[in-house]
């Protein structure tokens, strides 16, 4: 036999699922697709697995599959060949019922495929699930077609006003009057953009230019504007995000933006207590560097001091994370900004 182990749920109700099956696996000309339904805030669906443009009663490979169900019904064996998992709640069989549709996938003969239905947490969500797709070897992730990405930006141009962000010089409705020390978030298409920065209501001067600028289907991307208008050296910090909430901790993203600070170190303490070389948590952060700090729920004092001193250059007092928060926390060259994502 062969037995496949699941942590389903969420951590306060964590329980495990174990799935068995025989361990003789499809033949050469055979896939063989066994499903787990892991998303706990979802009822019974239909899985259809099929080569048809649309999707029918008739296209029904598993059908009213519940929450962590060992259906008698899976695993599923058919020819090798190009389908389209699609998902319908229990019951409901038209194209528009679909929630997650994986587009054409190309299943090899011999494949022995376990597909985990997950809550998206992902950029950009359109599906409420992803798949996770494990063949023995790999473990795939795949988003249901005409999923988007999340695009924030971050402002850090101490001496440039508010800015739109454009592409293709067309103003991004959301990503538009962005303030000196704030964030803004917008889910859009996931394809290439040709994107400038520019003063709020002007279309020159461009700040920053990005043309090509690509976001993947689930990605989650910050791009803050750092430097100096007058100095002319505005440029785009670009970080690969995770913006995922965790029930334990907070998460909090810390970036040097300061372009005059120089190497810093970044101090954390309990609230009111005292900056000392015990309190440093990142030392000898440089100009434009990033790092994430997973914290405990709690009220602290933050600091950017001098490297290897206790000179503080800027502090953020009582600042209050809760277990399960994401946060940002950007150096400028006049303050802490912090910006709670979740």
């Amino acid at each position: 036999m062969q037995y496949d182990v699941f942590a389903v749920n969420n951590v306060a109700s964590i329980e495990p699922v174990i799935l068995s099956r025989s361990s003789t696996g499809p033949d050469a000309t055979s896939i063989r697709l066994d499903v787990l339904h892991a998303h706990p805030a979802v009822g019974g669906v239909d899985i259809h697995v099929t080569t048809d443009a649309s999707i029918s009663p008739s296209t029904v490979a598993v059908s009213d599959l519940t929450f962590k169900e060992d259906d008698a019904n899976l695993p599923v064996t058919l020819p090798a060949g190009t389908y389209r998992i699609r998902i319908t709640l229990a019951g409901q069989s038209t194209d528009a019922d679909v929630v997650f549709d994986s587009g054409d996938l190309s299943l090899d003969g011999g494949s022995d495929l376990m597909v985990t239905a997950v809550p998206n947490v992902s950029g950009g969500i359109v599906s409420p699930v992803n798949l996770l797709v494990a063949d023995g070897t790999n473990v795939n992730v795949v988003r249901s077609s005409g999923e988007k990405a999340t695009v924030r930006v971050g402002h850090a141009v101490a001496d440039l006003g508010n800015v739109d962000v454009r592409a293709s010089g067309n103003v991004v409705s959301g990503l538009d009057s962005i303030a000196y020390q704030t964030i803004k978030s917008l889910d859009l298409d996931a394809t290439s953009y040709d994107l400038t920065v520019t003063p709020s209501g002007a279309t020159t001067p461009e700040a920053i230019q990005a043309p090509g600028t690509s976001f993947a289907a689930g990605s989650e991307t910050t791009i803050f504007a750092v430097g100096q208008f007058f100095a002319n050296s505005i440029e785009p910090l670009v970080i690969e995000d995770d913006l995922r909430s965790i029930a334990s901790y907070a998460k909090l993203r810390v970036v040097h933006a300061n372009p005059v600070a120089g190497t810093v170190d970044i101090h954390a303490t309990a609230s009111g207590g005292t900056f000392s070389a015990d309190t440093v948590v990142l030392a000898g952060v440089n100009y434009k560097d990033s790092a994430v700090l997973n914290v405990g729920a709690g009220t602290y004092d933050f600091a950017v001091a001098e490297a290897g001193t206790t000179n503080v250059l800027l502090s953020a007092t009582n600042v209050t994370l809760a277990d399960g928060n994401v946060a940002t926390a950007f150096a400028t060259e006049n303050s802490i900004a912090l910006n709670v994502d979740k």
